[in-house]
């Protein structure tokens, strides 16, 4: 029988992937939208007028807020380790813990305000004209979808941060170990 957190886990997982999957379909849009910019403004002189303004607002924005949540849930996010490999587990777990609380403050704070943002462009009916009018609010309800959905995985992370200071062991998921986890390019 799972426990509590094990589903909460696992439930982020499944939306982890989604968001990946999401993040990928960005980028492969982004490539597509780019090359078919080049090829139709410098071989058939018509350049497309509402590439821009889509690659800005909806699709850059998707790449990087749906991409967040399972690159931090990975663990494959920039880390520098110069002190923290050199320090006893106890230290490296208050280490954590306190980093993942900051984080987890300035994500509240981004989710908050980020909100608000999207819920006021909204309301106002917020759009940028052109040869196309978007609309900017699902721009703007990226930020903190995808910064939600790392709040969560930090919150989740949290109980394992506590256990690990609480026995003075080395935090579960704070530092990469260079020997269970082989990266791409070893």
């Amino acid at each position: 029988m799972k426990t509590f957190l094990q589903r909460i886990d696992a439930a982020l997982s499944h939306v982890e992937s989604l968001t990946d999957l999401l993040a990928a379909i960005a980028m492969l849009s982004t490539m597509a939208i780019v090359g078919g910019e080049v090829v139709s403004r410098y071989f058939l002189n018509a350049p497309l007028q509402w590439s821009y303004d889509v690659l800005t607002l909806y699709v850059l924005p998707s790449l990087f807020f749906l991409g967040l949540p399972g690159s931090y849930a990975k663990n494959s996010h920039i880390a520098v380790d110069l002190l923290i490999d050199r320090l006893p587990a106890s230290a490296v777990s208050v280490i954590v813990m306190v980093g993942r609380l900051g984080g987890m403050f300035l994500f509240a704070c981004i989710v908050y305000f980020g909100v608000e943002h999207a819920l006021e462009a909204y309301r106002s009916d917020e759009s940028v004209p052109g040869v196309v009018t978007f609309l900017v609010w699902p721009s703007y309800a990226l930020v903190p979808l995808g910064c939600a959905l790392v709040l969560l995985r930090m919150l989740s992370e949290l109980p394992a941060d506590i256990i690990a200071i609480a026995r003075g062991s080395s935090a579960a998921h704070g530092t990469t170990d260079p020997q269970k986890e082989k990266g791409f390019y070893e």
